[in-house]
């Protein structure tokens, strides 16, 4: 099982560096948080520094909180998402864990006293390697792994609400526990986080793709129905110019999708041909999700 090409494996290293220095270098340092499962373990963090009062340095060990949160979630996802995603999930996230724990926390802040500049950089520099993660077509697990378990249940669950919820959990904490500066600030480096994931990644771009084959196999159609969660409709085909019997397979997918699709039907017909639209309008009982 070939999990990711080559370039895949670079958006994923450099995505979850990005995110790891944007948190480590420009967040931590003023004492604010991110969202999500990752803000809850930072609060954790905090928590236990403060009440065991145990200098920790410069290592960060939020990191390893955020892994065993994630340990439970990866057992339940294990039967429920294609095994590809699963086990590139499940790199990214220990590739995570050990550069959180590898890069340092800086003894001052890199901006001194202005913490708004640090905040938009940081959150925007985690945005930005959370949406390479993504457009590598796998995550770091936390509550984007949750969602997508949730909605192949449920199909008009959001994860958008999901990861809005969670998040108001951790600053209504921040709020119990510090200050109104240090949840607003949050929520200004979430949004800048939010800003870079929508630039980068697309996947709620949705997509039609025709895949022309001429070597249409059972296998091929349910590898991708098991994989890719995708339904397809096979239309039967004929070459104009050579007479030849063709197959159609309409696909209705997310445009981060499209790489995944192509690695399957390549194995069983490398000379099939794509053909993809971009940003049409979906209606009736079609997915969005993270699925890569």
């Amino acid at each position: 099982m070939k999990l990711m090409s080559t370039k895949n494996w670079g958006w994923m290293g450099v995505g979850t560096l990005l995110y790891v220095v944007g948190i480590n270098l420009f967040i931590v340092p003023y004492g604010f948080y991110t969202g999500g499962l990752m803000g809850i373990s930072q609060l954790i963090r905090t928590l236990v520094i403060d009440i065991f009062q145990i200098p920790f340095g410069s290592f960060d060990f939020a990191g390893i909180i955020l892994y065993l949160f994630n340990i439970p979630i990866y057992i339940f996802a294990y039967r429920n998402i294609g095994k590809r995603f699963f086990f590139s999930s499940l790199i990214c996230t220990t590739l995570m864990t050990v550069l959180f724990s590898m890069v340092p926390i800086p003894t001052s802040p890199l901006f001194g006293e202005d913490a708004l500049a640090s905040c938009i950089i940081g959150g925007y520099l985690a945005g930005y390697g959370v949406g390479l993660v993504l457009r590598a077509g796998t995550s770091a697990g936390g509550s984007e792994m949750v969602g997508l378990m949730v909605i192949r249940k449920k199909k008009d669950f959001s994860i958008g609400r999901f990861n809005l919820g969670i998040n108001l959990v951790v600053y209504l904490c921040c709020l119990f526990f510090f200050d109104i500066k240090v949840v607003l600030y949050s929520i200004i480096a979430a949004v800048a986080s939010s800003l870079a994931i929508d630039k980068i990644h697309t996947q709620n771009i949705d997509v039609e793709v025709r895949v022309i084959t001429k070597n249409f196999d059972k296998a091929m159609k349910d590898e991708i129905m098991r994989t890719m969660g995708r339904g397809i409709t096979v239309m039967p085909a004929e070459g104009a110019y050579t007479g030849k019997k063709a197959e159609v397979l309409y696909i209705l997918v997310s445009k981060y999708e499209v790489n995944q699709l192509h690695h399957i039907v390549s194995r069983y017909d490398p000379e099939a041909f794509f053909v993809v639209n971009e940003r049409v309008q979906i209606y009736g009982n079609y997915t969005k999700k993270l699925d890569g």
